[in-house]
């Protein structure tokens, strides 16, 4: 659960590279918060796949705004992420689950 939560986190405010998903709008591009371009074209693939299976019911219609860096002392409304960093983020943790599923077996 930490490690996950570092990753979405640490794509969508830019920790591992200084680049954030909301930096990027291409799927292909957005590799590059977390490993260049290493398979880059795959992951777009992978990430337009779940794109399209999402119900246009869930899908948003416009981008959200990035998180700040530095959160504002009082409570604020949850910011929503933007639909790439989300599908990304679903590519990754999916990835994580199988690596975990199989390393266990």
């Amino acid at each position: 659960d930490i490690a996950a939560l570092i990753l979405v986190k640490g794509m969508m405010r830019g920790w591992f590279t200084g680049k954030k998903l909301g930096d990027y709008t291409t799927f292909s591009d957005m590799r590059r918060v977390v490993n260049g371009t290493d398979r880059a074209k795959q992951i777009e693939q992978y990430a337009e796949a779940f794109l399209g299976a999402l119900p246009a019911t869930v899908r948003p219609v416009e981008p959200a705004k990035p998180i700040p860096t530095n959160p504002p002392t009082e409570t604020a409304p949850p910011k929503r992420a933007n639909a790439a960093g989300i599908i990304l983020a679903i590519v990754i943790l999916a990835a994580l689950a199988a690596a975990f599923f199989f390393v266990r077996f």
